[in-house]
């Protein structure tokens, strides 16, 4: 029997493609609170920063509403519900021309809570960034946090085209291994039961 261990990937360019992701629309609103709907899949996202942040609505940006850049970003889906890819495009602030590095920190589930740190990523001003985060293995996400290690008057001038793929409602969470084991727990009790007769 093979054994699958959950893994979360951080990768720093955009892969896979469009065909199995959702599109993040933004609803028109400021706060360190934006909600956002996940295309028509009817799911909800929730998106909080410790700077104000500012939605014009639509996939496009999410920006800082007057600090002019963003030093961290939080993400979740509400109601417990969970997915196993994100992709996002992390615009630099490109007036400071400063380079630094970026950590991103997920919470996820396979058969316990866990949460997952990168090592830092180097970020530029002059490009964009892109990364892509998979949950593999029977790991489904339920919050991802990127926060820069930038000097403090530098950070993401914008946070735009959040995707995200693989998207279950709470309570689907149990990788193959679990499954496996449960079935066999309740073969063996009916079995059990069957000779007692």
């Amino acid at each position: 029997m093979a054994i699958t261990i959950p893994t979360i990937t951080v990768r720093t360019g955009l892969e896979s493609g469009s065909g199995d992701i959702d599109n993040v629309l933004y609803q028109n609103s400021t706060g360190i609170t934006i909600n956002a709907n996940i295309n028509s899949t009817g799911y909800v996202a929730i998106f909080t920063s410790t700077t104000s942040l500012d939605s014009g609505g639509g996939q496009a940006m999410l920006d800082a509403e007057t600090a002019g850049y963003l030093n961290n970003l939080a993400f979740a889906l509400t109601d417990g519900a969970s997915f196993t890819s994100l992709y996002a495009n992390l615009d630099m602030l490109k007036a400071a021309q400063t380079a630094g590095t970026i950590v991103f920190t997920v919470d996820y589930t396979s058969s316990a809570l866990s949460t997952f740190t990168s090592n830092p990523f180097a970020v530029t001003w002059n490009s964009q960034n892109k990364p892509t985060i998979f949950a593999t293995g029977g790991a489904r996400m339920s919050k991802v946090t990127w926060s820069t290690t930038l000097p403090t008057d530098v950070g993401v001038e914008s946070a735009n085209q959040y995707r995200f793929g693989g998207l279950r409602p709470a309570g689907n969470v149990l990788d193959s291994g679990s499954t496996i084991i449960l079935l066999r727990i309740g073969f063996g009790l009916i079995g059990f039961l069957e000779r007692r007769k």
